[in-house]
């Protein structure tokens, strides 16, 4: 617990040199900085998990192209949409890759549109929306999440999928001096943040769940050899699952 006069520093472009910009916090300030993990669900496979929820509901999948992977996930049957689609009584994918969505209506996918959910003028409440890895490349979260309860009605269960900050192979990457992140992600979030982030725009969090599948880094035109080698390195690190249950906060 830290209490009194907190002063914070922003370092700043100011002609040849830097300009510093010093603001004090209220003398009654407490800023508590450490919190306890949350209550965690461990799971196997996120897809089946989803693919089960979905199960007989309606629902609105953001993101559904799964950009530049769109004909590797179909051709392995591993394209979110398709496995949702298995099981929900009504499935509507939205995305901003237009030439993503219109492959995909080019393949025969009925009720795919190109928009942007912060400006997409559609009409209906879904039971869930399914926002798989999607938060972490937007440019202004509070506009994107308040434009996501436009399609919520009162019993609506929203479903965000992101990146854990604690997720092991991220600290395996940081050993060797890497860091291992999408070039287009803008945010990073851990269990609490996350939580924090929701809460301001009325989201209230039901479950965190952590997912701990085995790793693969193999690809559809991986050589035999660069294959090997892959699925080489997946066992050594699949045998850190060893840990879920004691450490289920390094899930991915």
């Amino acid at each position: 617990m830290v209490t009194g006069k907190a002063v914070s520093y922003a370092w700043l472009p100011g002609g040849r040199g830097v300009r510093i910009i010093k603001c004090l916090m209220p003398n009654n300030m407490n800023i508590k900085f450490s919190s306890k993990f949350p209550k965690l669900t461990v799971i196997n496979n996120r897809d089946k998990f989803l693919q089960e929820y979905v199960k007989g509901k309606t629902v609105l999948h953001g993101g559904c192209v799964d950009s530049e992977l769109l004909g590797e996930r179909i051709a392995t049957k591993l394209l979110l949409h398709d496995i949702l689609d298995t099981t929900a009584k009504r499935l509507v994918g939205v995305d901003v890759d237009e030439e993503g969505i219109n492959e995909m209506k080019r393949k025969g996918y009925k009720d795919v549109y190109y928009a942007d959910l912060e400006s997409w003028n559609y009409d209906e409440n879904f039971d869930v929306i399914v926002l798989g890895e999607i938060i972490e490349h937007i440019d202004n979260c509070g506009l994107f999440l308040q434009s996501v309860k436009r399609f919520c009605h009162p019993d609506t269960t929203v479903i965000f999928t992101t990146p854990n900050n604690y997720y092991f192979l991220f600290w395996v990457y940081s050993i060797f001096g890497k860091e291992s992140i999408h070039p287009d992600h803008n945010y990073l979030f851990s269990f609490n943040s996350i939580k924090s982030l929701l809460g301001k725009f009325s989201f209230d969090v039901i479950d965190n769940i952590v997912v701990w599948e085995k790793v693969d880094f193999t690809r559809v035109n991986d050589t035999a050899f660069t294959r090997a080698k892959k699925k080489i390195a997946a066992l050594l690190l699949n045998s850190i699952h060893l840990i879920k249950h004691i450490f289920p906060q390094y899930g991915k």
